[in-house]
């Protein structure tokens, strides 16, 4: 085997320090900047969207305070909203409600005062038909002529005692 003897041994280790060297250089100089940039680069890129993605979840949770709190007055305005409106409705029926109250009030005293007119009339009416009444049921019951002034003469008398 010809790398395991002796007087080769010095130029093997030349020429292994050559390639060795060599092969550094390329990566020292060559490859090694290369990924390094790219290792940079990649790694600012990560920063720069954990940056930005840090300032949009700022903005989401600025957006989301801004959601509640928008949501919470809209909330407070529809509840104060409905609260006036209820009071509004019910002055609104309290209104109706008195303006039915007093209609009724008056048709009542209306119908109150047709149907004393009514009773007057009846009265009226029953005092000048009752004694023709008396006079027929007198004269088919006895047979007698009674007059009007002496049947009216006895309603004026049963009147004033109080039957």
């Amino acid at each position: 085997m010809p790398q395991l003897e002796v007087a080769d041994f010095l130029p093997q280790i030349f020429w292994l320090f050559v390639i060795f060297i060599l092969f550094y250089s390329i990566m020292a100089y060559g490859l090694l900047p290369k990924m390094s940039k790219t290792l940079d680069k990649r790694q600012q890129l990560i920063e720069t969207q954990l940056q930005e993605a840090q300032i949009m979840r700022d903005k989401a949770e600025k957006l989301q305070k801004h959601y509640q709190q928008s949501l919470a007055q809209a909330r407070q305005t529809a509840q104060e909203q409905l609260q006036q409106t209820a009071l509004q409705l019910k002055q609104q029926l309290t209104e109706r409600e008195h303006q039915v109250n007093q209609r009724l009030a008056k048709i009542l005293q209306e119908s109150e005062a047709g149907l004393a007119r009514l009773k007057a009339q009846l009265q009226a009416d029953a005092r000048s038909l009752v004694p023709e009444v008396v006079q027929g049921i007198m004269h088919r019951l006895t047979g007698l002529s009674v007059g009007t002034q002496d049947v009216i003469g006895y309603l004026n008398q049963t009147d004033s005692k109080g039957f």
